[in-house]
């Protein structure tokens, strides 16, 4: 096997690997890698085509053409709609169709007017798509209007999908943090990096199509950075995607808030009185485990009420409030003599944090230095 030939099936081979694991190991349960599955699938019939294009065989590429684009202008929507799944655990609609517009008008587009090209003209478009700048044939002028709106489309489709995504990651972290007071394993941080994955991987296709195809069906040697490259943030993609462990949907939440949640009309005072008392009293952020629903049970009001007490009278929200609560238990455990010979692991605990790493992060937030500092300075003052 050629050196060529290596680099030009790489790609192909990691996608359909990939592909192959997240459709068939997408049980009931984890309806997401279906969504990473297809969009490796899109990847590989993309590397399929690249594959053909820079064997130079042009005349079978003419076939797979408005394939191509048509799955190009396909990945970003199927990775938008996997993200919009997972931060907000909304189904796919009919309506989402709607993003698969570009792709749909302009792949069958490139199928039809191809089908109108005799052999010999379908290689020399394949093989030099500016024929239709001044070609008097409409069909070799609509392939090249096809081929630069592609670009464009994929250019806007790169900015506003990415934007959108980094919106809905947002707006999932801080939809996280008024819920939980323990969040690591409801944060989708594999999700960032699999869109940082994305941002390069479209860098990339920015470089090569300022190269422009022709330079590399020249020069067969200069794919081999862009072959490995790429290879390598598909594998990562992949990878990462496959870490996912689980699935978590608010809309199931918000189901289970209005079972066990009364609604309630107290007045704004009475439910702020009632919540300060028994924070004092009962000490809920000593459960690692604490969501707002628990203390919406335990107060006989709605999640409204208690986000309202916590953003509008200490400026933060849940989970910062609850574990600003339990960096000052920590902090009196760390000065109490009796406590002296607990580790900080046990100190965590004590203080209702789930974890030393989520214990440490909390009091470097709000005390600017670690606990085991902090517990030294208190010891020689």
């Amino acid at each position: 096997m050629s050196l060529q030939t290596i680099e030009l099936l790489s790609p192909v081979y990691v996608t359909f690997f990939w592909s192959a694991v997240f459709l068939l190991g997408a049980g009931k349960n984890r309806r997401s890698r279906i969504g990473l599955g297809i969009f490796m699938m899109l990847a590989f019939i993309l590397y399929v085509c690249h594959a053909v294009y820079f064997s130079r065989n042009f005349l079978l590429y003419s076939y797979l053409d408005g394939i191509y684009i048509l799955s190009t202008l396909s990945v970003y929507p199927v990775y938008y709609l996997y993200v919009r799944f997972l931060s907000t655990g909304k189904p796919f609609e009919m309506a989402q169709l709607s993003h698969f517009i570009p792709a749909l008008l302009f792949g069958f587009t490139t199928i039809f007017f191809y089908s109108r090209l005799n052999m010999q003209e379908r290689i020399s478009q394949a093989e030099n798509p500016q024929l239709g700048i001044n070609s008097e044939n409409l069909s070799h002028s609509i392939l090249y209007i096809s081929s630069v709106m592609t670009r464009i489309i994929l250019a806007v489709q790169v900015v506003s999908y990415l934007f959108m995504i980094s919106r809905l990651l947002k707006e999932h972290e801080d939809q996280v943090n008024e819920l939980f007071s323990n969040t690591e394993r409801f944060k989708l941080n594999w999700v960032n990096r699999l869109t940082i994955i994305m941002v390069l991987m479209a860098l990339t296709s920015i470089a090569l199509a300022i190269a422009g195809r022709g330079f590399f069906v020249g020069n067969p040697e200069a794919l081999i950075i862009p072959s490995v490259l790429t290879t390598v943030l598909l594998f990562s993609f992949g990878y990462i995607g496959n870490e996912q462990t689980t699935e978590f949907y608010f809309n199931e939440l918000d189901s289970e808030e209005s079972k066990m949640a009364v609604s309630s009309n107290q007045g704004y005072e009475l439910v702020k009185t009632r919540f300060e008392k028994f924070l004092s009293e009962k000490k809920p952020y000593l459960n690692a485990d604490l969501k707002i629903w628990d203390l919406c049970r335990d107060l006989n009001t709605n999640r409204t009420y208690i986000s309202r007490v916590i953003n509008e009278e200490y400026g933060m929200n849940f989970c910062s409030f609850i574990n600003h609560k339990r960096v000052e238990e920590a902090k009196k455990l760390l000065t109490d003599k009796e406590h002296d010979n607990y580790s900080l692991e046990a100190i965590a605990e004590l203080s209702g944090f789930g974890s030393i790493n989520s214990f440490q992060r909390a009091f470097k937030d709000f005390e600017n230095s670690t606990p085991g500092k902090y517990r030294m300075s208190q010891t020689i003052s």
